[in-house]
């Protein structure tokens, strides 16, 4: 159904809706995208960089978000837009260039929590450090974000093509991500559009602190670009 979005001589004039678009993140996004980024991660957000308070991980995604050279950064998101809005976002990368990010994202962090901060979340993310999130062969999504106003109308899978379509572009077979194991309907989701677990990681540590269940790997390995593109 067609919104009136103003009046022109007292005549209503009617605005069709428009199709969603992704586009490439700019700085200008931080705010609505630390949000995003946020929403699957909850909990696990605030104790890791939020020192347990969700405004102060959400400050902390914002700031890495505007910058370049870390996990978080726009240079590596897409931003899913309906009539203006962003009502989703993608982040992923190709695998191979995380272990360039470390250096200059510890930096960052340093510079937005100071010293404390950094080995507070050194500390609490020691168990994640020795569990594989990926293999270097594979485009890794790290977060595919909806809005829960949008859930549920096929935007996940438009973000999920964009990942596919990015991995085909940097000559990548395969798409991989993390769900935790309790949440099923991610799970479902994503074995719809032929993820498949491949490995289970549990850790132990933060499931005490936290509550944290662990996680599933996801891969899946992609068909040909059905456009006939690389």
């Amino acid at each position: 159904m067609a919104d009136t979005a103003e009046h022109n001589n007292g005549m209503a004039v009617v605005e069709e809706p428009r199709e969603a678009v992704v586009r490439a993140a700019t700085p200008e996004d931080a705010a609505v995208a630390a949000e995003l980024i946020y929403q699957p991660m909850g909990r696990m957000a605030d104790y890791l960089f939020g020192g347990d308070d969700r405004a102060r991980a959400l400050e902390v995604f914002a700031k890495l978000f505007a910058q370049t050279e870390n996990r978080f950064s726009y240079q590596y998101s897409d931003m899913l837009e309906l009539n203006d809005e962003v009502i989703g976002m993608l982040l992923g990368y190709a695998a191979q260039i995380l272990s360039s990010l470390s250096a200059p994202m510890a930096k960052q962090l340093r510079e937005i929590i100071g010293w404390g901060g950094l080995a507070r979340l050194v500390q609490r993310s020691a168990p994640l450090m020795t569990v594989k999130e990926y293999e270097l062969d594979e485009f890794y999504i790290f977060t595919v974000s909806v809005d829960p106003r949008f859930q549920s109308r096929g935007f996940g899978k438009e973000l999920l093509m964009r990942a596919e379509d990015k991995a085909r572009a940097a000559g990548l077979g395969k798409c991989s991500l993390g769900v935790t194991v309790d949440n099923i309907g991610a799970i479902r989701f994503y074995e719809r559009y032929n993820y498949r677990i491949v490995d289970t990681v549990r850790v132990p540590s933060l499931e005490s602190a936290i509550g944290y269940p662990g996680f599933h790997r996801m891969v899946k390995t992609l068909a040909p670009d059905p456009n006939g593109g690389a």
